[in-house]
């Protein structure tokens, strides 16, 4: 009697033993994944692992670098500046202030330089006389 239940109590081990390697098998590439992902996008803002925010920024001035492009080619044709700080508010700073008080003030001093010197250019050009 004794020995049968150690041969079961054997074999069972020996199943959990391989279901367990298995199943980790199965689930080692999903962490590896979540291990190797450097940021995450929720609601719209970038989130790295350090709560950096350079790919927010960086991901600010290339969704807006579209309308900046249009905003040089309105100037070039002639377009007044009341209509372009229009444009510019609409398109450029819409996308610059979108959930800005939950990353703005956690981002670096480069950053935020960054930022500040692509609107500076965005007005310069609306408002080349002041």
């Amino acid at each position: 009697n004794i020995w049968r239940i150690w041969q079961v109590f054997r074999k069972t081990a020996r199943f959990l033993v391989k279901l367990g390697s298995q199943i980790f098998q199965n689930i080692r590439p999903w962490i590896e994944v979540i291990d190797d992902r450097t940021s995450v996008k929720l609601r719209g803002v970038q989130y790295d692992q350090q709560l950096w925010f350079t790919e927010q920024v960086t991901a600010i001035i290339s969704n807006s670098r579209p309308s900046f492009q249009a905003i040089v080619a309105l100037r070039k044709a002639g377009v007044n500046s009341k209509s372009l700080g229009l444009f510019y508010r609409s398109r450029v700073r819409s996308i610059h202030s979108y959930a800005t008080p939950s990353w703005y003030p956690m981002i670096s001093e480069k950053d935020r330089g960054l930022l500040e010197m692509y609107q500076r250019l965005c007005l310069h050009i609306i408002l080349p006389e002041a």
